[in-house]
């Protein structure tokens, strides 16, 4: 058995595990809390919570634990639990540190109207994407509501998993063109952007293996590291102005990371196929009226067929 893939919803509603929420203990992998002395907060590598990780043995011994029937399983541990990294890095934590960027550059650091500035930001971003040759691309951010919320919510890019996974390079570059490099809070910025660009080419360079490399693993691990612990200062910095929010979800990135010796974070995706089930829903619904339930799946593919073929066909 490898592991179990599935969204932080999954592991809650499906296999009774920990909500990623939960003050008490969010986390499936470890004893952390949302304070104290075991606080997931704590990014150093010293934390309390790094002692605190189950055993096996333990896990099973303790009587809170998951009471679903797959953890009776012989060999069965909580280490076989595959944290998300798609919704944990790109649909949630990097959602809230780039919709932060944005909000300091469209309504802080650019001289013009916020709506202005961003039609500058994306020009640059635009730009990179073309010079760079970006395989997923935002098809547009040009709207301040891509990133600005209701206040007292914190500031949160929209968009899909590839397209903020791909961002991490054009922002890094926008940042070191309008940042002002006298400013520490910027710089550490600067810095958390360069690391984050490190550790996702890291992933693409070794994107076909099982695990990381032991030297490579440790870099992305120092990375991660070195990343969380400038966000909790910038964050503080900015506690204020409410920006730069950090969720319970950074803390199973770092767990992703120290992990990363033995599982290649890629492979802990999940969901990958998202917009396809969108597509594929649409499709059955145009296709029920009329039609029994077997006989909607059968049109429903030879629907899907034909428009593989017409596609495939564009290439011939």
């Amino acid at each position: 058995m490898f592991g179990i893939l599935g969204d932080l919803d999954y592991l809650a509603k499906a296999l009774l595990l920990p909500r990623s929420t939960l003050a008490s203990g969010p986390c499936p992998l470890c004893r952390c809390t949302g304070s104290g002395h075991l606080s997931w907060c704590n990014f150093q590598p010293n934390a309390g919570w790094r002692a605190a990780c189950w055993s096996t043995p333990a896990w099973r011994a303790w009587p809170s634990r998951s009471p679903s029937p797959l953890f009776d399983l012989e060999y069965f541990s909580p280490w076989l639990i595959s944290l998300d990294y798609m919704h944990c890095k790109y649909l949630g934590h990097d959602m809230l540190v780039y919709g932060s960027i944005f909000s300091l550059l469209c309504n802080h650091m650019l001289p013009g109207d916020c709506h202005a500035n961003l039609q500058v930001v994306w020009s640059d971003i635009k730009a990179c994407y073309k010079r760079w040759g970006t395989p997923c691309q935002f098809r547009y951010l040009n709207k301040v509501s891509m990133f600005q919320r209701k206040a007292p919510q914190y500031p949160k890019l929209r968009g899909k998993a590839a397209e903020i996974k791909y961002l991490c390079r054009p922002l890094h570059y926008v940042w070191k063109k309008y940042y002002n490099c006298n400013l520490e809070v910027h710089r550490k910025i600067e810095l958390y952007l360069r690391l984050n660009v490190e550790v996702e080419e890291m992933l693409i360079t070794y994107r076909e293996e099982l695990s990381l490399p032991l030297l490579e693993a440790k870099q992305f691990e120092d990375a991660f590291t070195a990343m969380l612990l400038l966000l909790t200062s910038i964050a503080e910095h900015f506690l204020v102005d409410r920006l730069f929010n950090i969720t319970q979800k950074a803390h199973f990135l770092q767990h992703c990371s120290i992990l990363s010796r033995f599982l290649n974070p890629r492979l802990t995706w999940c969901f990958q196929g998202e917009d396809m089930q969108k597509r594929m829903s649409g499709l059955a619904k145009a296709c029920v009226n009329g039609q029994r339930p077997g006989q909607t799946i059968a049109k429903m593919i030879s629907r899907y067929r034909l428009a593989l073929h017409l596609e495939f066909s564009k290439d011939a």
